[in-house]
């Protein structure tokens, strides 16, 4: 008997870990993720789409995509890019000025792509969310997606390069984890 009841004792403890596990991912989205997926069209324009990944439904989203190459342009044109800025430099830097709007203003401005999402549900594909005509004369474009959500943030770099006169895609999707503050690959 109790052999009985120390069985029936871990199968109701395993039914209701299942069970807070199923409620959590309903509510918060468990482990499902979304990144962003790229291809081409035979105009030769790329085009992203939203793809979500996981058992769960995904909430309270917001997908911003930046243009690194313009936000770059942008950083050096505030007197910041590529060096290192001593506390003495920095002090200099903010007399007369406000360094730091001026730099939340260039994010801004590097943001190509905004939308927010309430909801979407397991295995949702929204597609395509942008779509941009590459320069001719351009042989690499680079991409910043960060996707907010409430379980977490997808950080996901896209680089496109010319090679042979063909655009290949090369991406990392990488998950910050908002409850144990660690970065995970997906």
């Amino acid at each position: 008997g109790i052999i009985i009841c120390g069985l029936g004792g871990i199968l109701s403890a395993i039914q209701n870990d299942k069970f807070e596990k199923t409620v959590q991912g309903n509510l918060i989205g468990g482990n499902s993720y979304c990144f962003i997926e790229t291809h081409f069209d035979e105009h030769g324009i790329v085009n992203f789409s939203l793809k979500c990944e996981g058992e769960y439904p995904m909430y309270d989203l917001i997908v911003l995509i930046r243009d690194k190459k313009a936000f770059g342009r942008l950083v050096k044109d505030l007197g910041l890019h590529d060096r290192q800025v001593s506390r003495d430099e920095w002090t200099q830097l903010q007399k007369g000025r406000d360094v730091i709007g001026e730099f939340l203003d260039v994010q801004r401005k590097s943001v190509i792509y905004q939308h927010e999402w309430r909801s979407l549900p397991p295995k949702a594909l929204v597609m395509p969310i942008l779509r941009i005509k590459l320069p001719i004369d351009s042989i690499e474009q680079q991409y910043l997606a960060k996707i907010y959500a409430r379980n977490g943030t997808i950080t996901q770099p896209i680089k496109l390069l010319k090679i042979d006169d063909k655009w290949e895609i090369s991406t990392r999707i990488q998950k910050y984890d908002d409850l144990e503050h660690k970065v995970k690959e997906v």
